[in-house]
Parts: structure tokens; C-alpha cells; sequence
């Protein structure tokens, strides 16, 4: 009797532990989404301004900060944090969030938020080998799967020809440029082991003729379970979002876009300001 009494007492200890941790997750979890949004409102300020600067003609304007040319919106965010390369948004979604770099460390992000700080949810990072200075045929980014529908864990919607058909596009701003871009194929996949010889999406940023770069398309419209009828050729910038999936083991959920459209830094004007930083 003595033992099931014990039994029962440790049981409602660890249960007991368990749901304050859950409970500290949560409320985590919400304050992580408040900034989020709270930085989110700010880019969206930034970018309005912005598109009143282009509805001039003036083109994006820019600032030297270091040496690294930053268009105007993402000015304020540089200052406080250079690791970010850019913002990515689908209208629609939860998906309007700064993306990450830190080639050093690809995954230092993986549970930090946009301070550096502790956080269960991360940031939106890209791959270390993405480059958007001389922009790679493939930007890579990487985000959780988060049970709130936070981060990406939306773009597993998109398993469906319907959803697919209601959010074709979306938007990926850089420091040196905006863009739009448009759906081209959604699958389920896997990461694989190292010595795997079949498809590995996340190895592809750069493509070293036309033939690996349509292959690369070509494969991953064959895995897309519906008919996309946009497709990309060789000198179109794709991006890829990438999350964790559950059909099988290491399984991942993949959205590839091509660029469609786009305003770029006008390097005929001199900068706004330069910056030491």
C-alpha cells in the first residue's frame, strides 16, 4: 500500500511539474508572438513609407550601414540586430516574420528569437550558403512547425490544390530588394542520410549549369500531388520554405517560388546616409 501511495505522490510530482512547465511554454510562447506581431506592425510602417517614396519615382532608397547597403524599411531592424537578411510574408497566413543568417552557425536561430534570446519557437533562418548580395538561384529558409500555426507550420496547407489555388503568391523583401513571388511546387519529402544518392532538396542553392537547375525544378514539381502550371527556368530566383513534417521519419514539408517581380536598391542615388555600425 505504502508503495502505491509513493507511486501516486511521484506521479502527481512529475504531472505537477509537467503542467507549470507547459503553462511557462505557453505564456513563452504568447509573448514570443506579441513581439512578432509588434515587429511586424513596424515593417509594415516602414514598408508604407516606402511605397510612397516609389509612387514618386525615387526608386528604393537606401542607407550604408557598415558597408552593407540596407533599403530603407529595414533600417531600424538592422541597427538592432545585422543578422537579418530580409522579411517574409504570405497574405492570408500567420507567415510575416524577419529571416535570419548566420553562416558561421546556420542553426543559431533555431530557438532564439530576433534579440539573440532563449526561444522555444526561433526565428525564420536561412541557409548558411544563401547569399542575397549576388542572390543565389535558391534562397533556402528554415522554420518550425509549431502546434499554434505559428513560424511555417502553415505552409503544409498547401498539400492542397485548393489552398494552393486561394495563396499562389508571396512576398520575400530583402536588404537590397523587394519581391514578389509565385508558387511553383509543394511536396512532402525527407531529409536523408549523408550517403543518399536520390533528391535532396536542401542541398540546392546554386546550380552549375541549366541542366542541374531545371532538374532541380523538374523533380520537385513530380513530387507536387496536383498540377502547378507555373514553372521556373535557368536565371529565375527561386526561395524555399522548409518545415518539419510527420508522414515519416525526418520528414519535411517544402514550398518552392520563383521571383516574379521586384524593386531593387537604385545605386545611381547616392545613400541616404552612411552609418558606422
Amino acid at each position: 500500500m505504502k508503495k502505491v501511495n509513493r507511486l501516486y505522490i511521484i506521479s502527481s510530482i512529475i504531472f505537477t511539474i509537467s503542467f507549470i512547465l507547459f503553462f511557462i511554454c505557453i505564456i513563452k510562447t504568447s509573448c514570443e508572438k506579441k513581439e512578432m506581431s509588434r515587429l511586424s506592425e513596424d515593417i509594415k510602417e516602414s514598408n508604407k513609407e516606402e511605397k510612397e517614396e516609389q509612387a514618386k519615382g525615387n526608386g528604393l532608397d537606401y542607407y550604408i550601414i557598415g558597408d552593407q547597403p540596407v533599403i530603407s524599411e529595414f533600417k531600424n531592424f538592422y541597427l538592432k540586430n545585422n543578422d537579418i537578411i530580409g522579411w517574409i510574408k504570405v497574405e492570408g497566413t500567420n507567415i510575416d516574420y524577419p529571416v535570419m543568417q548566420t553562416p558561421e552557425d546556420e542553426q543559431f536561430y533555431l530557438h532564439r528569437d530576433f534579440y539573440k534570446e532563449y526561444s522555444f519557437c526561433g526565428c525564420i533562418f536561412a541557409d548558411a550558403e544563401a547569399n542575397i548580395d549576388r542572390p543565389s538561384d535558391n534562397i533556402i529558409t528554415y522554420g518550425h512547425h509549431m502546434i499554434d500555426k505559428s513560424m511555417y507550420s502553415e505552409i503544409e496547407y498547401w498539400d492542397s490544390e485548393d489552398y494552393y489555388k486561394k495563396h499562389r503568391f508571396l512576398e520575400f523583401d530583402t536588404l537590397r530588394a523587394t519581391g514578389t513571388y509565385e508558387i511553383i511546387a509543394a511536396f512532402r519529402t525527407a531529409v536523408y542520410p549523408d550517403n543518399y544518392k536520390g533528391f535532396e532538396y536542401y542541398r540546392f542553392v546554386n546550380a552549375s549549369d541549366e541542366g542541374e537547375f531545371n532538374d532541380y525544378v523538374l523533380e520537385c514539381k513530380k513530387l507536387t500531388p496536383y498540377t502547378v502550371p507555373t514553372s521556373a527556368e535557368f536565371g529565375d530566383q527561386l526561395i524555399t520554405l522548409s518545415t518539419c513534417a510527420y508522414h515519416r521519419v525526418n520528414g519535411r514539408f517544402v514550398l518552392v517560388a520563383k521571383k516574379i517581380k521586384g524593386e531593387e536598391i537604385d545605386y545611381m542615388k547616392a545613400p541616404i546616409e552612411v552609418i558606422d555600425n
